[in-house]
């Protein structure tokens, strides 16, 4: 029996490699199904247990997307994206032996699993090449997807209520989640397909897009949760900042008609039911100032450790161990990506890390790229200032990986540039023909 079990697991895990391998934006319809379903479902039914540790579908997605990258390097980067990522790898597998060692291989690999789930991920679509890359293809995910948490924000608001940032629920494992309309990552993901429709709207304007966009930015600032609110700030500003030609008109038509439909409704009195609640999460600043504390607190943790902890970070299965403003001990894992970066991979970490945001940043604001992809970007490193990424949100943030190295891929091995009738605003006279 147990043979049969592994031979159908094999025969599963080959399929499933031959399956991304085939359709490498696989990762993306995965976690966009597990986006639709968080709220409700925060942690997927795990697959099986080996040795103590508990399998997750993710697991098995990660694993197969290591095998691949280690199997079939002729699809690897070039070599100074590699050697990012290659030291980001080595930084994890020395925290995670050192965890083994001092904490067991179930307590570490639970820990690691934040970290090396988003990276691994970030790294597959890195490998991407110019050609793979359908812009009006992620532009209907992302739609989709945008209009599927629209449909579950308003489930959870007519069954629970619209909640707001100081309320909580209680979960059946005993731990807490959000009482909003949507967790912080799904609000995030919006964010992106908000981006998404901005970019189509100013480029070919259509009802649809135009609703979309009303649509998406009405349920994220109902979801009342102010890191999406400012990635959204930030997101809107980046394309406005990118755009050129008709777009800017187009653009400034667009919001002014929109910044009037609200004032009316304004005077009609229509948000008046939601206004407090808007009003009381924009002014609460008690979980702000509780997880700047616990920052401090771990970071200081992690000084008096060593220069070696300092450098490398601390191992996995440490803990996040700290006493928040309330004066109650608290234990998981820091809202704040960058310090959880710092913490496990130490400062060469954070660097090979901050490297890799930087240079795809800058790839980004070629003139040749759509205004989305830097503002979904930079709106995702704003949030990562409030949140850690969750798996399922990695993708999103691959994609932009993805176009920034798929570049520098068709340059080394002579790859065309994309071809779609989708051409950014702010390229001029551009034939699109292939």
């Amino acid at each position: 029996m147990t043979l049969l079990m592994l031979a159908g697991l094999a025969a599963g895990a080959f399929l499933f490699i031959e399956l991304l391998r085939k359709f490498p934006m696989l990762p993306l319809l995965l976690a966009s199904l597990a986006a639709a379903v968080v709220w409700d479902f925060p942690r997927l039914p795990p697959l099986t247990s080996v040795g103590g540790i508990t399998v997750y579908p993710q697991d098995a997605l990660i694993i197969c997307l290591i095998v691949i990258w280690l199997a079939f390097t002729e699809r690897a980067p070039r070599l100074w994206p590699r050697l990012l990522f290659l030291l980001l790898a080595f930084l994890i597998s020395f925290g995670l032996m050192l965890g083994i060692v001092d904490f067991g291989i179930a307590q570490a690999v639970n820990e690691s699993r934040i970290i090396v789930w988003v990276l691994v991920i970030l790294a597959w679509f890195s490998r991407f090449r110019a050609q793979e890359i359908n812009l009006d293809g992620i532009n209907r995910a992302l739609m989709a997807t945008g209009w599927v948490l629209v449909g579950v924000a308003f489930y959870h608001a007519a069954r629970y209520g619209l909640g707001g940032a100081g309320q909580i629920r209680r979960l059946g494992d005993g731990s807490i989640s959000t009482s909003r309309i949507l967790v912080s990552g799904q609000a995030m993901i919006l964010v992106a397909c908000l981006c998404s429709q901005m970019n189509v709207y100013l480029r070919r304007p259509n009802f649809f897009s135009a609703v979309s966009i009303v649509s998406f930015l009405l349920v994220i600032v109902a979801a009342q949760n102010r890191s999406t609110w400012i990635a959204a700030a930030i997101g809107i500003l980046v394309i406005l900042v990118l755009l050129t030609g008709k777009s800017i008109s187009r653009a400034l038509i667009f919001f002014q008609s929109f910044l009037l439909v609200q004032l009316i409704a304004l005077t009609l009195g229509l948000w008046d039911p939601i206004f407090d609640a808007l009003g009381q999460s924009a002014t609460d600043t008690r979980t702000y100032e509780s997880r700047t504390s616990g920052w401090s607190e771990l970071i200081a943790l992690q000084a008096e450790s060593g220069i070696t902890s300092i450098m490398f970070g601390q191992p996995f299965g440490t803990g996040f161990s700290r006493i928040d403003t309330n004066g109650q001990s608290i234990n998981f894992a820091p809202h704040n990506w960058y310090v959880l970066i710092l913490l496990r991979v130490g400062v060469l970490g954070l660097l090979a890390y901050l490297a890799i945001v930087i240079v795809v940043t800058r790839k980004l604001f070629r003139r040749d790229v759509e205004p989305m992809f830097a503002a979904i970007w930079l709106s995702l490193a704003a949030y990562c200032w409030f949140y850690s990424i969750e798996w399922y949100m990695a993708p999103i943030a691959g994609i932009c990986v993805a176009v920034a190295y798929s570049s520098i891929n068709s340059q080394s091995n002579s790859v065309q540039a994309p071809c779609s009738e989708a051409v950014s605003p702010r390229r001029q006279g551009v034939s699109n023909e292939c």
